[in-house]
């Protein structure tokens, strides 16, 4: 076979664009490896100068702990009328959104079967006017009604403890003569508690009350900051709920720009579910303990026919019922003990016959009206529900134990979607019952 000059030359050309092609490629092979190197270089570097950076920020919020305190709380006061209004909005939304449904599905508004934006505009003025005017209405009607006579049963109590108390020493000292099994040193330990806690509520307690009292009526600026924080409250409010749509949509907006999409699904889930958590556990809780106080108002009304230690303090103990409830768990033992020794202070069989009442009250709300007002919605096992309720409770106080819950909730919420997220990533269950260990 004869290879003609002009082949060879072609074959060569042919070989040496294939080899240079191949080097091209190994060339951007490296640059590819190094890239990569490169990135994972910074990325490791960007999550070390990130920890410093939080570790610096956490040393000086430490180190000026007084300054950030005086800023937040700067911070605070300045943004209270702002808050006051979401707290309002928040809490009276439920109730614009039932009127809102009523007016346009009972074609108040509405004579067709879509509702035009006007009527829509319409039924959404109309029903958070309704709504703010009940508000405000049940706080008049509960300063008018039910907090002079609540003060009035207080001072009665304080007045009359003492009598109280020398007829429980009296009726232990019959019991311990007829029964001398009963330790004197017992009876001394509850004289010395009895005393003690007499003087504390017609000394001390009467002058802190009166000092209190004084400076309520003294601090005039502080009932018109107040005042102030209501009024500009209750006007943000009704924009936040005419235009909640819009609001909302910007934040969505907003969260869609700045994050992927598939964080921002997430992110909008995650808030959707925190919405949720809140309202079931505080304005659920809040339905609920206006009703256990409203029933045990009623039936302390009605036992009190029969039993006069019950109507004397019915009003009182079902205020302290009624609000002690919105407090989860422990609420009722709050409040319901509380009560039960106020009237068995007056007559002991009235108190036992109050306190079994109170305990089948609260089997009614905890079997019956809790589970369908708040029901599982939290999504929080009965253990962390206690767990959050202490912690909440001894770091913030009253606040703690009613926001502890809610708030613990979303944390167990997020950490329970990021621990089987990864779960499904690793291909594994889910479900808990599947690590669970059969003895």
């Amino acid at each position: 076979m004869n290879i003609t000059p002009t082949c060879v030359s072609i074959i060569f050309d042919n070989f040496t664009k294939e080899k240079r092609k191949e080097d091209s490629l190994g060339m951007e092979d490296i640059n590819h490896n190094n890239h990569n190197t490169k990135t994972g270089i910074f990325k490791k570097n960007l999550g070390a100068l990130y920890v410093v950076i939080v570790g610096i920020i956490f040393f000086f919020l430490i180190y000026r702990n007084q300054a950030v305190k005086g800023v937040l709380t700067a911070l605070y006061s300045a943004l209270k009328p702002v808050l006051t209004g979401l707290i309002i909005a928040f809490l009276i939304n439920p109730l614009v959104m039932l009127l809102e449904r009523t007016l346009l599905r009972g074609r108040f508004l509405v004579k067709k079967e879509t509702a035009s934006p006007k009527a829509k505009k319409a039924a959404r003025g109309i029903s958070i006017f309704l709504a703010l005017f009940l508000m405000i209405s049940t706080i008049i009607l509960l300063f008018n009604l039910v907090i002079p006579q609540v003060i009035a049963s207080i001072q009665g109590v304080i007045s009359e403890f003492p009598g109280y108390v020398d007829t429980a020493i009296e009726n232990a000292q019959t019991f311990a003569d007829k029964n001398p099994i009963v330790s004197e040193g017992f009876l001394t330990l509850a004289q010395e508690f009895t005393e003690k806690l007499s003087h504390w509520l017609t000394t001390d307690f009467a002058e802190r009350i009166s000092s209190m009292a004084g400076i309520l009526a003294s601090g005039l600026m502080g009932v018109l900051g107040i005042l102030y924080n209501l009024i500009v409250g209750i006007i943000l409010s009704i924009y936040l709920l005419s235009g909640k749509e819009r609001f909302l949509g910007s934040f969505k907006k907003a969260t869609y720009a700045l994050l992927d999409h598939r964080r921002a699904d997430f992110f909008v889930k995650t808030m959707r579910r925190v919405n949720y958590i809140f309202s079931a556990a505080i304005i659920g809780k809040i339905l609920d303990s206006i009703i256990i106080g409203l029933l045990c108002f009623i039936a302390s009304g009605i036992l009190g026919i029969f039993f006069s230690a019950i109507a004397k303090y019915s009003l009182l103990v079902s205020v302290i019922v009624g609000v002690t409830n919105v407090i989860p768990f422990f609420g009722p033992y709050i409040g319901g003990i509380p009560s039960t020794l106020l009237i068995m202070f007056v007559n002991p069989v009235h108190g036992l016959i109050f306190g079994a009442f109170l305990i089948l009250l609260q089997q009614f709300d905890c079997n019956f009206l809790d589970p369908r007002m708040v029901g599982g919605r939290v999504g929080l096992p009965a253990f962390w529900s206690i767990f959050a309720c202490l912690v909440g409770g001894s770091l913030f106080g009253f606040y703690g134990f009613i926001l502890s819950v809610p708030s613990f909730a979303v944390f167990y919420y997020l950490l329970k979607t990021f621990v089987e997220e990864r779960l499904k990533s690793k291909k594994l269950p889910v479900n808990t019952i599947d690590y669970m260990e059969q003895n």
